[in-house]
């Protein structure tokens, strides 16, 4: 049987607006290092009793009343068991309280993170009923009208759940929060969530149990992430359905995961997976709901108003925003599941519920806490916000809210809102990357609908958010304008993402220069993924998110690896956190085309062979070479000190003799009469990007030619070359360093090409 919402029992704890300060709660003897800024916890043994998951006696310096109640247990990918709690208070949910307890048994390694009260002193009994509760709740709401209060809208919500009892009528929790934004005292309180229908919107208010007071509330509708004040309205009838044709035969109904096509907003012709369906007790119909795995995917009318469907399964450009939905929330369920083993927002395969041209609002779409609602055109859209960028943003939300519940406010909202770009943009990649090669993904988002798009992760700054901490366009996160700042303020984690993905270098906003060597979105995304699921929490901050992608980044590709350098040298860049100050360890590595390791700083080497090269290495600190490092014939490999940028993505100098120094070692020699016999000439070089690459030997010529430059990039190539002579044109480029290799089977020969 599928897992189902029951909206009773969502209960998402910890997201209580503020911040508040901890007590170390483990005992010491269990700590071998505490880092108390990030409340991280390197642990020197396991906290569970052998083969349990039940905690060793005084691990934990917690009074008797204080309670760690278990959420969820998963193992990654790395085989790490990472399990979270809340902590309640004689069995009441305290807010913002969280810990989560990370075992890789294999290794021998233990963690923890999270923020635990050691002990509270407050009564647990309410003053005030529920019922005045939520009665005071919907008074401070304002809501003209509520999902309870539709019978069609009810009726929805217990059959996609199969259970006649849910409703969205609002229930109150008793729960503990620390009240003044973190800096009061802590108080008893109802969390009542409303659903509200005019206003589209949905809100945890907080309601002093004693007093009956508001004590704040926290929208959960993550919406206006692409509103502009629309006005517009489109109209949202439909043809009438001729009930009249002839019926399929019940016989063949109720069919799941059909073969569909669509015209689809913005990407053309594509086909959808369709349910067949019984309707109206006799006819058999198609409709958008995709049933071809564990996650269902449900398009439906927006209040209440039923399924889309038609005779056929061809759509062509009828209905086409439903069928527009779907298929770019397939292409996002897909991405999640192929590339982050993901099942839906909850990861449980829960239902997607996505309801589009919902006149309640008209230019926008936005995840309501259990469903995606999307909009009507409104101004200044030309067209309603179906893009696989859009919907995988909105999607995101829903991942956040199950897994670190990033509170929609501050600098924790800025980067619940950056998450969604980062996954939207990696689903748009994906679609179309995979589904046309007619569509040019980019890093702007909702370009499709808007010129431009209305934020541009590669360039923050083009539409008014900032690229750099405290910088330009920056919001104060307390005080500021839509909750924050969250829309704005998430240009900086999203320019962070771009740089880790695709490298860039220049001087920010704290005057400091950066250079950054991109390691590719995919390796940026599971970094930014492990973050937001293993590690951050309600409240957790840009300084937390650089401390636990830089972890995310360690656990995926080791302490000393390119990829935690460069996530370092992404957050020096965006201004949060120092540079990176190394060291670099390059291990246990057989080289077999070009390698390039240019720091800021100490480089060591060791158990590293060179096949093919060549090898580039350069510091601005030290390069050191430890035992086992095999140079072979043929090869070549070159070290430099030299000074380099923030981050080290290259050499600043523009020659080996322009204060640069070579590290020597005597197994690096190579056999220079072997070499002499494969050279080329570059002629002239230096030269102003026009030159004659020229072979000495008259009787081989390589498999291959490759000119790159000093990042790696290539910039030209010639496979199979016949030619002794070629002239070469490199006018295009800016002026520098470039590395021409030209490659044999069994040694390549590198030389440097000077473009002034």
């Amino acid at each position: 049987m599928k897992n189902k919402i029951n909206i009773k029992n969502i209960f998402l704890f910890f997201n209580f607006i503020g911040v508040v300060t901890y007590g170390q709660v483990i005992d010491t003897s269990y700590i071998a290092n505490y880092d108390s800024t990030n409340i991280f916890y390197d642990l020197k043994k396991n906290l569970y009793e052998a083969g349990t998951s039940t905690f060793k006696a005084n691990c934990f310096n917690m009074s008797s009343a204080m309670n760690l109640v278990l959420t969820r247990t998963s193992t990654d990918e790395l085989s790490v068991i990472h399990r979270k709690y809340y902590q309640s208070y004689n069995n009441v949910p305290i807010i913002g309280s969280e810990f989560i307890v990370h075992e890789n048994s294999a290794a021998g390694k233990y963690s923890a993170n999270g923020k635990l009260l050691s002990t509270l002193s407050i009564s647990s009994v309410p003053s005030i009923s529920s019922r005045e509760a939520i009665d005071r709740a919907i008074a401070e709401d304002g809501g003209s009208s509520y999902f309870w209060q539709d019978s069609l809208i009810e009726k929805e919500l217990k059959d996609n759940t199969g259970n006649p009892d849910t409703s969205y009528y609002p229930a109150a929790q008793l729960v503990i929060g620390n009240s003044n934004y973190g800096s009061g005292s802590y108080l008893l309180a109802y969390k009542i969530r409303l659903y509200s229908k005019e206003p589209a919107q949905t809100y945890d208010y907080y309601i002093d149990a004693g007093t009956s007071k508001m004590i704040t509330k926290y929208m959960i509708s993550q919406s206006n992430c692409f509103s502009h004040q629309a006005s517009q309205e489109k109209d949202n009838s439909t043809a009438t359905e001729d009930v009249t044709a002839q019926p399929f035969g019940v016989a063949s109904c109720n069919q799941p995961c059909n073969t569909g096509s669509a015209n689809v907003k913005f990407y053309g012709s594509q086909y959808i997976s369709t349910d067949k369906f019984t309707y109206a007790g006799v006819f058999c119909r198609y409709r958008p709901k995709n049933t071809c795995t564990s996650t269902y995917i449900y398009v439906q009318k927006p209040n209440g108003g039923g399924d889309y469907r038609q005779n056929g399964n061809s759509w062509g450009s009828s209905d086409q925003s439903a069928t527009s939905a779907l298929w770019c929330f397939e292409r996002t369920h897909d991405y999640y599941r192929y590339n982050l083993n993901r099942n839906s927002f909850d990861n449980s395969s829960s239902q997607i519920n996505i309801y589009p041209e919902d006149p309640n609002v008209p230019g926008n779409a936005f995840w309501n806490g259990s469903s995606i609602h999307i909009g009507t055109t409104g101004s200044p859209f030309s067209n309603e916000l179906i893009t696989l960028d859009v919907l995988g943003h909105e999607f995101t939300h829903g991942v956040t809210q199950y897994e670190a519940g990033l509170v929609y406010q501050g600098e924790s909202g800025a980067l619940n809102e950056s998450f969604s770009d980062i996954f939207g943009i990696m689903v748009e990649f994906y679609g179309k990357q995979n589904y046309s090669t007619g569509w040019t993904p980019n890093y702007q988002i909702g370009e499709e609908v808007i010129s431009g798009g209305l934020r541009d992760m590669s360039n923050p700054n083009a539409k008014n958010n900032p690229d750099t901490y405290n910088g330009a366009y920056w919001i104060n996160p307390v005080t500021g304008p839509d909750n924050g700042g969250v829309h704005n303020n998430s240009g900086v984690q999203n320019y962070w993402f771009y740089l880790l993905s695709n490298g860039g270098s220049g001087v920010n906003d704290n005057s400091a220069q950066f250079c950054v060597t991109g390691i590719g979105r995919d390796k940026a995304s599971k970094i930014a993924y492990r973050s937001l699921t293993t590690y951050l929490s309600s409240n957790s901050n840009f300084s937390n998110a650089r401390y636990y992608s830089i972890l995310s980044a360690i656990d995926l590709y080791g302490s000393g690896s390119n990829e935690v350098a460069q996530t370092t040298a992404a957050w020096y860049a965006v201004g949060v956190g120092p540079q990176f100050a190394g060291p670099v360890n390059i291990q246990n590595l057989t080289i077999t085309s070009q390698y390039d390791a240019h720091y800021n700083a100490k480089i060591s080497l060791q158990n590293v062979t060179v096949n093919t090269g060549p090898l580039y290495v350069s510091s601005n600190t030290q390069i050191e070479l430890l035992p086992n490092i095999n140079i072979n014939s043929g090869s070549v490999a070159s070290f430099y000190i030299a000074p380099a940028c923030a981050g080290g993505a290259r050499m600043a100098s523009t020659s080996d003799d322009n204060g640069t120094t070579a590290a020597q070692s005597n197994n690096l020699k190579l056999n220079e009469e072997e070499l002499k016999a494969f050279d080329f000439s570059i002629l002239p070089n230096p030269n102003n990007g026009e030159f004659k690459l020229v072979f000495n030997n008259d009787t081989e010529l390589p498999t291959s030619i490759v000119i790159r430059d000093l990042l790696g990039k290539e910039i030209k190539t010639i496979q199979n070359p016949t030619e002794y002579e070629y002239n070469i044109n490199l006018n295009a480029l800016t002026n520098g360093i470039y590395i021409i290799n030209s490659f044999y089977p069994d040694k390549t020969i590198s030389k440097k090409i000077v473009k002034n």
